[in-house]
């Protein structure tokens, strides 16, 4: 994939750079159908460099235990359908340890599906990846033997699927630890964590095993997933469906379920909505066949669907359908490539309607907001009117609360199997308002005067003051205390006990006058001016008789 070249993939001759520490080519073939093989010469190989072998099938990466050293063999052989790679390391003075390109699901991630696949993907360019060193702990367990692990472009990817979800909303912790081909070897290990999220949980999820039975073979199979949630749709729904990895070539059986999406189309597991009362999923299965007697079925367990509704499943073959009830059989055979087809349906439920008008001593209540819980609300007219309609059936109670501005919420509790009116009647409701007057001078705040809509109240000696029976609303309260700032807010009583503190400032002023005197010429600078009772430092008159005292808290002086 040269992207000065991108027409140019598939060569005869493939020159690398010699000065890369760690390379790898691959070797595809074409038109073949028997066993086939590769030889080289052991002479030509490069002796600065340690030249590796190994055949698979596409698009794995050899193991470590699948490489076989060029110099101690000359050829190798194997069967149609897969590929040669060829790797060499330099030795080197290799001292940096292998280095993480990411992980899925990242470090600190949250909300991560509860069927989540961790991933991560490593890279070493000097010595290159000992994929024997590779070991995954998830939640102290160590889990190295079920990982998979491949190899593309120099770099390595390793894949774990968990046996089963892990617990919603938990932090889920991570070690991986790998090292290079160095001699000696580098290590990287790795921690991280990530938080699952509750909402990725099929509802309910049943299984299809498609078995292929040949004479004298292992009985094999592979798996689908359908099942339904409340997050799921009809195209792919990222941590409740699955994609279809890549089919392993030969003449191993496979299938997927269809969805219109434009991008996962190919799922092993489909999950669709919960709240939908007619699903059809559609699944393929390719490489299906009778030949040689081998007999083949799909089984799936009749208790493992859910108590609601109908479950049919077809085999398509052109205009061929017979559908048959998934609750009274556990199988049907097939005897070659095709539609799968499963049908559920259920009944569609009635729905219901609960309206009436909002009350209260006097007259009715503009505003309200009626809820069902669970479900859905309404909030009343200039009339007091409200409706609330396609409320599902149930058997179950449902709760009603309604509640407006300056009336205590109403409840009622109610099973909804019929039109309903309901008027909900709502108490007036009353809070307190208490708090504590300060004076940022340190002075007394005994008698400040607290006026709240058309009530008044005096703080006491120690500033507290008190409403005691306020109706929920909006208001404004103001304070005032002689020598002192008054003070006003907007405050909103909607809770049995509010408290609203208030710190009053100290007004301050100036004091200036003249000072006459009876003197023939009077002499008017000079005169000491005294506030009798202070520590205020005296003002003297200028040659005018002015004096003046600058900032003067608000007070009665002699």
């Amino acid at each position: 994939s040269d992207p000065a070249y991108p027409f140019y993939n598939m060569l005869t001759r493939d020159i690398h750079d010699a000065s890369i520490i760690m390379d790898d080519w691959n070797i595809r073939f074409g038109n073949v159908d028997m066993v086939i093989g590769v030889m080289w010469d052991i002479e030509d190989l490069p002796a600065d460099k340690d030249c590796y072998i190994a055949a698979t099938f596409p698009p794995f990466y050899p193991t470590e235990d699948e490489w076989e050293a060029m110099t101690e063999i000359s050829d190798i052989s194997f069967g149609p359908g897969k590929q040669v790679w060829i790797k060499t390391v330099s030795p080197s003075g290799d001292t940096a340890a292998p280095r993480l390109a990411y992980t899925i699901p990242g470090d600190g991630e949250t909300g991560v599906a509860v069927s989540t696949i961790i991933k991560a993907a490593v890279l070493d360019l000097e010595s290159g990846i000992d994929v024997s060193s590779i070991g995954l702990i998830v939640e102290g367990d160590d889990v190295t033997d079920d990982i998979f692990v491949t190899a593309s472009g120099g770099t390595t990817y390793v894949n774990y699927t968990p046996s089963a979800d892990f617990t919603p909303m938990t932090r889920i912790n991570c070690e991986l630890t790998v090292s290079d081909l160095a001699d000696p070897p580098n290590t990287l290990i790795y921690d991280w964590d990530f938080t699952t999220g509750y909402f990725l949980t099929p509802t309910w999820m049943e299984s299809l095993a498609v078995w292929t039975a040949a004479p004298g073979e292992p009985l094999r199979h592979f798996t689908l997933y359908f099942g339904a949630d409340p997050a799921g749709t009809d195209y792919f729904d990222y941590g409740l469906d699955q994609q279809m990895p890549p089919p392993v070539p030969g003449d191993v059986p496979y299938g997927y379920f269809i969805t219109p999406d434009s991008l996962w189309n190919q799922l092993t597991r489909d999950i669709r909505s919960s709240e939908a009362y007619d699903i059809l999923w559609s699944a393929m299965l390719n490489r299906i066949t009778p030949i040689g007697g081998t007999v083949n079925w799909i089984g799936w367990n009749p208790e493992g669907l859910p108590e609601d509704g109908s479950f049919q499943i077809a085999w398509l073959i052109g205009e061929d359908t017979t559908w048959q009830n998934m609750r009274t059989t556990d199988r049907i055979d097939i005897m070659s490539g095709g539609n799968l087809l499963i049908h559920f349906s259920r009944g569609v439920p009635p729905t219901f309607c609960v309206a009436g008008t909002v009350m209260t001593d006097g007259g009715i209540v503009e505003g309200a907001v009626v809820e069902i819980l669970g479900y859905a609300g309404d909030t009343s007219d200039a009339d007091g009117y409200y409706e609330i309609c396609e409320v599902p059936y149930s058997t179950e109670e449902w709760t009603i609360i309604t509640t407006a501005r300056g009336y205590a919420p109403d409840t009622a509790v109610m099973v909804i199997d019929d039109d309903i009116v309901y008027n909900p009647y709502l108490e007036p409701a009353f809070g307190s308002l208490s708090g504590v007057v300060d004076c940022d001078d340190g002075g007394s705040p005994e008698g400040a005067m607290l006026i709240l809509g058309d009530d008044t109240t005096y703080a006491a000696a120690d500033g507290e003051y008190s409403f005691d029976i306020v109706p929920f609303g909006e208001y404004e309260i103001g304070v005032s205390l002689r020598f002192y700032q008054s003070e006003s807010r907007n405050i909103v009583i909607d809770e049995v006990e509010e408290t609203e503190d208030f710190t009053l400032l100290r007004n301050i002023g100036n004091l200036g006058g003249t000072v006459d005197l009876d003197d023939t010429p009077p002499s008017l600078a000079g005169s000491m001016v005294e506030i009798v009772g202070t520590d205020i430092p005296p003002a003297y008159t200028n040659s005018e008789g002015f004096y003046s005292f600058i900032e003067l808290p608000y007070s009665i002086y002699t």
